[in-house]
């Protein structure tokens, strides 16, 4: 696009919004709505309390089940029928808008599922309910989660500890709105992408679900094919059946065990952008640490317990004990919350990792009942785990690192059209990309 001398994108005008195709319009949110009515909140006091909760009934949507451009159906909670007669006001029926006006971020919107026929709203829940021939309803929940909407929102929220909006903020939001026939174009683009990044999430699913059934089949029987599980003569330990040539260890007798420290914090120097300096947050479900939110410089690592490539890294305190990772590069260091295992020549070390991962739901034990759950060094060298000879171990993980290398390919996959989803989002929204001008450029 050539730009004029006022910095406006030839065929655009100056908004409220910024830059728009000077055929769009700049519209209250109301506007797009046949009536004030058709924007509502939920029921404020004493109309509806958690008491009032049901295991079956007539559906209510909170903020859990709302997330950009997507229903979350698991944390359904139920009122009676008596109940939601005395709310009519508040309901919302199948393919309305549902948005929230409390949480992070603020302004949150999806569709109600069409197999959600009926239900109430609660009091941070705004319903929206469209007039078809202005807007396009997928357009429209794409345009409310933009940053364009966003910004108002958050210039606008009031309270500290639990900011939000009013339904007259809400009601009054301006949006962009293109011709009805370019908001179905942009919706069908933006849809798309969409779709793509939910077959991503079945892909990721089903490659999980094998890793667990691998998982278990490889512990249980070793790596021998399904038809010749049965013929593996097994024993019994205390962490279950294994195959009978196997020994069962403590993870002390695998390697070196590190428990980790952290640098003062008072030292600045300490602190840098050299070496990863990783905390139970940085672990997911990546086998792999690729990045840390703190680094260490050459003066941190001096004081700290520098870990080669291919440690084993396990949680060690509070609830999320038994997460497991393996370092990626030398010099890596962890806090204090982590144990760490430097395999020894008997181990192969990405078999240590699945070893524990697999059998990590029996760590907590070693912790004790107390506040704050804490798997100190001693009790977590006699943590037992199956050690197969060697060439077994190989094979094992060898198996699992396959199916983990396509779990992040996948995983990649997905962020590339997260990103994608993000870029054209903004792009479509604001006219700097027009999908008419985008089709013909590809074909």
């Amino acid at each position: 696009m050539t730009e004029q001398n006022n910095n406006i994108p030839e065929g655009s005008k100056m908004t409220e919004l910024g830059a728009l195709p000077k055929e769009w319009k700049v519209v209250k949110l109301i506007n797009v709505a046949t009536s004030n009515s058709d924007i509502v909140g939920g029921p404020f006091g004493s109309n509806l309390k958690v008491s009032d909760y049901m295991a079956s009934g007539i559906p209510i949507i909170r903020l859990q089940n709302i997330e950009r451009n997507r229903f979350i159906n698991k944390e359904i909670k139920f009122i009676s029928k008596e109940k939601a007669d005395e709310l009519k006001y508040h309901s919302f029926s199948a393919g309305d808008i549902v948005l929230a006006k409390l949480g992070d971020p603020i302004g949150k919107t999806c569709i109600v599922p069409y197999d959600l026929v009926e239900g109430i709203v609660v009091a941070d829940v705004v319903r929206i309910r469209t007039n078809p021939t202005v807007t396009d309803k997928n357009y429209l929940v794409y345009a409310l989660n933009t940053d364009l909407c966003e910004d108002q929102f958050r210039s606008q929220k009031t309270g500290t500890t639990r900011p939000r909006v009013n339904v007259s903020n809400v009601r009054n939001l301006n949006i962009p709105l293109a011709p009805i026939v370019e908001q179905k174009e942009i919706a069908r683009v933006l849809s798309a992408i969409k779709k793509a990044v939910e077959a991503q999430d079945k892909i990721i699913a089903a490659a999980r679900e094998l890793k667990k059934s691998l998982m278990h089949h490889l512990f249980n029987y070793g790596p021998v094919s399904v038809t010749e599980a049965e013929k593996v003569p097994l024993k019994e330990t205390e962490i279950g059946p294994v195959p009978e040539h196997w020994e069962v260890v403590r993870l002390g007798e695998l390697g070196e065990i590190i428990t980790g420290t952290t640098p003062s914090t008072k030292v600045a120097e300490y602190y840098g952008e050299l070496h990863m300096f990783i905390t139970p947050g940085d672990i997911y479900q990546t086998k792999y640490i690729a990045k840390t939110q703190k680094y260490l410089s050459d003066k941190g690592l001096s004081v700290s317990r520098p870990l080669p490539r291919d440690t084993v890294l396990v949680v060690c305190i509070g609830a999320t004990i038994g997460k497991t990772a393996m370092t990626s590069v030398n010099d890596s260091v962890t806090n204090q919350q982590i144990n760490s295992i430097i395999t020894n020549l008997r181990t192969e070390p990405n078999y240590c990792f699945y070893a524990v991962t697999h059998y990590s739901q029996l760590l907590p034990a070693l912790a004790g009942r107390v506040a704050i759950p804490i798997v100190n060094k001693s009790n977590f060298s006699k943590f037992l785990i199956p050690l197969p000879p060697i060439s077994e171990q190989q094979k094992i993980a060898s198996t699992l690192s396959i199916v983990d290398n396509k779990i992040e390919s996948e995983e990649n996959r997905k962020a590339a059209l997260q990103a994608l989803f993000k870029t054209m989002l903004h792009h479509l929204m604001t006219g700097k990309v027009r999908v008419k001008e985008m089709e013909a450029h590809v074909s």
